[in-house]
């Protein structure tokens, strides 16, 4: 792999990715796993194998959690490549702050 070259990243990296990134962001919003789910029609099971990278997710369902945590569904992909040291597989951007955004709920007038 030449230097200019990024390494394809792992399905299974992939997932714990995302994973990771669901779950910040429902931490730091305050949800709870049934909160969520409730929301979003999913159950707990389905939303605790996505957070722990058990399960991928289809295009669908990223754009659905995308929309419901109001970001954009490349930020569920927070990640930088380690080029320096040509790394199998996409690393994590360590202690990322969740994007901020307003609450997923629609104030009334």
């Amino acid at each position: 792999m030449g230097r200019d070259q990024l390494p394809e990243p792992k399905p299974r990296c992939l997932r714990r990715q995302v994973g990771r990134s669901l779950k910040r962001l429902r931490l730091s919003r305050g949800y709870s796993l049934k909160a969520v789910a409730d929301d979003l029609g999913y159950s707990t099971t389905a939303i605790s194998f996505w957070e722990r990278g058990m399960r991928p997710l289809s295009i669908d369902q990223l754009c659905h959690l995308a929309s419901y945590f109001r970001i954009a569904v490349v930020d569920l992909f927070d990640v930088t490549v380690d080029t320096a040291n040509a790394a199998p597989c996409c690393i994590l951007k360590p202690d990322a702050a969740p994007p901020s955004r307003t609450d997923h709920t629609e104030s009334s007038p």
